[in-house]
């Protein structure tokens, strides 16, 4: 597992112990890492969807005029959001061989970005990079490059597996299942067997009521790894 930066408890804010007995932050205390931990904390526990000037400065106990002071808009905001998060991501990981470590690191990579999914929305939709992310992608990249792969073969690659780990967590680690069974777990439960003989016999062997199989994706990385190493 990897390692997971934690954020300030439901409710709190960082810095929120400078605020005065009436609730209000004293002025000049603000900091931009204030603003930013209050921001993946708000998001933590309501959704992307609710973050707002208004309501950050309403975490903070400040106004959304001295938010401007320290981000410049939201996409500022977001990207520092990503870079809160993405500062976790492995660089050197254990390992004498360029596939052991490739594994490795993305492996801890999937499981610190599980714990914080949202990002990869914030990376998706806005084209937006949180720079202190390169590290990682050139740690990547200088593992298949050392195994044999050609520069272009390499950023390929990487990019495969990027997409492999982004599409699992999305699809297999949502941040609310909502009610239960969700309306995908009651297709699966009503799948006529004659009409899609395979998929049904597969499906004897999970209950889709159980949500989705355990996380294997040391396996898939692993098998999508040894493809694009096949013959370097």
């Amino acid at each position: 597992m990897g390692v997971v930066k934690s954020v300030p408890p439901s409710g709190e804010a960082a810095g929120a112990g400078r605020r005065s007995a009436g609730g209000r932050r004293p002025r000049n205390t603000l900091t931009r890492d204030d603003v930013v931990a209050a921001a993946v904390a708000l998001v933590e526990r309501e959704g992307l969807p609710a973050l707002s000037f208004r309501g950050l400065a309403a975490a903070l106990g400040s106004s959304a005029m001295a938010i401007y002071n320290h981000v410049a808009g939201r996409e500022d905001l977001l990207v520092a959001m990503a870079e809160f998060v993405t500062a976790d991501l492995p660089t050197d990981v254990p390992g004498s061989a360029p596939r052991e470590r490739m594994i490795e690191r993305w492996v801890r990579t999937h499981d610190v970005l599980v714990e914080h999914s949202w990002v990869l929305q914030v990376l998706i939709e806005g084209q937006l990079v949180p720079e202190n992310s390169f590290s990682f992608a050139d740690r990547s990249i200088g593992d298949l490059l050392e195994a044999g792969l050609t520069p272009g073969e390499s950023i390929h690659a990487h990019g495969v597996c990027w997409h492999l780990m982004l599409g699992e967590i999305l699809d297999r680690h949502p941040a609310d299942m909502g009610e239960r069974p969700t309306q995908r777990e009651r297709a699966l439960l009503a799948m006529d067997p004659v009409r899609l003989p395979h998929y049904a016999h597969v499906l004897q062997h999970l209950d889709p009521s159980d949500g989705p199989p355990p996380c294997r994706f040391r396996y898939s990385v692993g098998l999508l790894i040894d493809g694009l190493l096949a013959g370097h």
